[in-house]
């Protein structure tokens, strides 16, 4: 039987351009927090909503995880 989300932690925070992201691969990013969201915030909000009784993020998105991932390398060329 899967979790069903029942018992959540969630955190927000205004970070108004100082956002700070390091991926996976050591590609980094400061600024605004990345769009597309992936489940973690955009813009000026870090926002993260955890399942506290199995860990998982709640609204994590792989895909836009990694279209996130490409767009940071992109504006670092």
């Amino acid at each position: 039987m899967s979790c069903e989300h029942k018992n959540t932690v969630s955190v927000s925070g205004k970070c108004s351009d100082l956002a700070f992201v390091r991926y996976h691969d050591g590609t980094e990013t400061d600024g605004y927090m990345p769009y597309p969201g992936f489940g973690l915030g955009s813009g000026d909000y870090v926002e993260v909503t955890v399942c506290i009784d199995c860990g998982t993020v709640i609204g994590f998105d792989r895909a836009k995880y990694e279209e996130a991932l490409v767009n940071a390398k992109e504006e670092d060329e």
